[in-house]
C-alpha cells in the first residue's frame, strides 16, 4: 500500500524502509523471544538518534475484543511481556496500537490462545482491520492524554493522610466548598502554597515535574529551553454523589491530577472532543468508534495515576457513585 522496499535483517529483527504520507518509516519485526523484543526496539532508536516519543508499537490485546483496535500513548503493559521489555528498555511513553483479540474465558488457556494461529472464518474480518490500520488516513490535530504512574506508594499513603488533615483543618477551604455547592473539600479557593507549607507535597511535586517535562515533549512545545513550572496545586476531597462539571483551566499550558485514593465507583475523569462545537451537523459517531473519534472519553484512574492533558481541553468529573470519599491532587503547569 506505501510502496515499503525489501525486508532487511537488522536491529536483531527484520525490517523494512519506506514511507506514510511525509512521513519516513522503518517497519521492525524483532526475532528475539517476546519478552526481549526491547532490546530490538531500543538498538533501532539507538542507531536513528529518536527518543520513544517516534516510537509506535502494534501488540495484540487479550482485554480488547476481536478486530477493535485502540490507540494510546503510555499507560502500563497489562501483564503483556512484549510491552513490558520496551518499557524497560525505553520507559512507558511511547505510542501504542492495541489489536483486539478477545479473551480465550480462562487464565490457563492464554497461551495457547495467543501463540495459535486466526482460524479461517476470522480471515476476512483480519483482513479489513489490516486494510483500515494501513490505509493512508493521517489524523489531523492531534490532543495528547497522558496515562502515568507516580510510582511510589510510600508517598501515595502520606499524601492521602495530608489531603484528609487539610479537610479537617482548613476551615476557610471547608467554608468556601460549602458555599459553592462542592461535595466535600477542595483547597483550590483557600490555599496556595502547599508544597512550601508542607515535604509531603513539595515531594509531590519533584515528582510531577519528570512528568510534565516528558508529557511537554510528546507536544513538542518549544519552550526555548525554559521547563514548565508548577502554578497552582490544590486537594479534592470528594464525597458520595460528588461531582465538578465540565470546565477548562484557564491561563496555564499543562493540567492534571494524581489520583490518592479511588474506591470502587469513584468514577472517571470525562474529557470532551474539543471540536464538538463546531460539528453542526455532523452524524453520531458509531458505538465501535475509537478513542480518536469519541465524542467523549472516560479515563478511569486508580491510586497513583497520574493525568496530564493540554489545559484547554474540556473535561468533567462524573458523580462519585463510591461509598467512600474520592481523594486526588490536581494542578497547574505554565
Amino acid at each position: 500500500m506505501h510502496g515499503f522496499g525489501p525486508v532487511k535483517k537488522q536491529f536483531q529483527g527484520w525490517t523494512q524502509e519506506g514511507r506514510i504520507g511525509s512521513h519516513k518509516v522503518l517497519l521492525l519485526k524483532p526475532a528475539t523471544f517476546m519478552n526481549e523484543s526491547g532490546r530490538a526496539i531500543g538498538e533501532a532508536l539507538r542507531f536513528y538518534k529518536l527518543g520513544p516519543d517516534a516510537l509506535t508499537v502494534f501488540h495484540d490485546e487479550l482485554d480488547l475484543a476481536p478486530f477493535k483496535v485502540k490507540v494510546k500513548r503510555g499507560g502500563g503493559t497489562a501483564g503483556h511481556n512484549g510491552l513490558r521489555s520496551t518499557d524497560q528498555h525505553l520507559g512507558p511513553e511511547f505510542r501504542r496500537v492495541r489489536i483486539g483479540i478477545g479473551h480465550p474465558g480462562h487464565k490457563d488457556r492464554v497461551t495457547g490462545y495467543v501463540l495459535g494461529n486466526y482460524a479461517k472464518a476470522e480471515l476476512d474480518p483480519l483482513s479489513d482491520m489490516l486494510g483500515a490500520i494501513g490505509a493512508e488516513a493521517p489524523t489531523l490535530f492531534a490532543t495528547r492524554f497522558y496515562e502515568g504512574e507516580l510510582g511510589d506508594a510510600g508517598l501515595i499513603e502520606e499524601l492521602e493522610e495530608a489531603c484528609l488533615d487539610l479537610a479537617r483543618e482548613d476551615r476557610a477551604g471547608v467554608a468556601w466548598s460549602k458555599a459553592h455547592g462542592y461535595r466535600g473539600y477542595t483547597s483550590y479557593a483557600s490555599l496556595n502554597d502547599l508544597p512550601a507549607r508542607d515535604p509531603r507535597f513539595a515531594d509531590l511535586v519533584k515528582l510531577l515535574n519528570k512528568h510534565v517535562a516528558r508529557f511537554a515533549e510528546a507536544c513538542a512545545f518549544d519552550l526555548g529551553g525554559r521547563k514548565l513550572k508548577l502554578d497552582s496545586l490544590w486537594v479534592n476531597v470528594l464525597k458520595p454523589g460528588g461531582t465538578h462539571s465540565g470546565h477548562i483551566h484557564p491561563h496555564s499550558a499543562v493540567s492534571g491530577t494524581i489520583y490518592i485514593a479511588t474506591p470502587a465507583g469513584a468514577g472517571a475523569l470525562k474529557l470532551e472532543d474539543p471540536r464538538l462545537p463546531m460539528m453542526m451537523a455532523a452524524p453520531t459517531r458509531r458505538a465501535d468508534a475509537g478513542e480518536d473519534h469519541a465524542t467523549f472519553v472516560y479515563a478511569e484512574p486508580k491510586p497513583g495515576s497520574v493525568f496530564l492533558w493540554e489545559s484547554w481541553l474540556r473535561h468533567e468529573v462524573v458523580p462519585n457513585a463510591a461509598k467512600g470519599e474520592r481523594i486526588s491532587i490536581s494542578f497547574n503547569y505554565r
